[in-house]
């Protein structure tokens, strides 16, 4: 409703788009991605191999965290090696067609967790959708505004923070109430990937001081 109350919205008032400068998302290219298999040079995989080793990384990382939040808040198991395994046959396949690197998403996945999604049909159908926009919808978009989907995905990651599992860390280790804090608020303003990387390396901080400072009892 929002995506088509905006977009009617800056169709028919020109003075948002013209004087106020409110940011739409204009044309969106149709069709699929080009086949790009026969462009495959071998020879350059080491080139980009420290590239694709850290968004192989972060992107699993993702996949499994947002997996895990959901698996706690409805109550079933993930198999770590199976995700893997389908992201990886993900990429391999979307590599043929100039696609991006893709993995589970926290915005889509927020997206589909509140709209009542609990089985991998809701992903079938998605992907029908997508693929009939992009072949047939992409000009009604030409006036839907930037800050509708923005609002739309923000509403849908708010209730993945999982105040509660900070509360309980807080109770039980302050020390992992700190690193989920310092991992919440790397994220939020440094990014997926810095705000990782400065978990782990908190992480790795206080095993070690851990380790060489043992608890010892009498």
């Amino acid at each position: 409703v929002g995506c088509l109350v905006g977009t009617v919205l800056l169709w028919l008032c020109a003075p948002l788009r013209d004087v106020y400068h409110v940011k739409i998302v204009k044309d969106i290219p149709s069709g699929l991605m080009p086949l790009s298999i026969q462009h495959w040079q071998l020879s350059k995989t080491w080139q980009v191999f420290p590239t694709a080793l850290s968004a192989c990384l972060i992107g699993y990382m993702e996949s499994i965290a947002i997996g895990k939040n959901l698996a706690s808040k409805h109550g079933y198991d993930i198999d770590a090696g199976q995700e893997l395994l389908a992201l990886g046959l993900s990429n391999l396949v979307g590599a043929m067609f100039s696609c991006y690197p893709v993995t589970g998403s926290f915005s889509r996945s927020a997206v589909a967790n509140s709209s009542g999604a609990a089985t991998q049909i809701a992903g079938l159908v998605t992907s029908l959708v997508m693929l009939c926009t992009l072949l047939f919808l992409t000009p009604l978009f030409y006036y839907l505004p930037s800050f509708v989907l923005a609002a739309i995905v923000i509403s849908s990651v708010i209730p993945l923070v999982d105040f509660g599992e900070a509360m309980k860390l807080w109770r039980i280790r302050k020390s992992d109430f700190f690193l989920w804090i310092m991992a919440f608020v790397g994220t939020l303003f440094l990014g997926v990937l810095r705000g990782i990387l400065i978990a782990v390396g908190l992480s790795l901080v206080i095993v070690i001081y851990e380790s060489v400072r043992p608890q010892i009892t009498i």
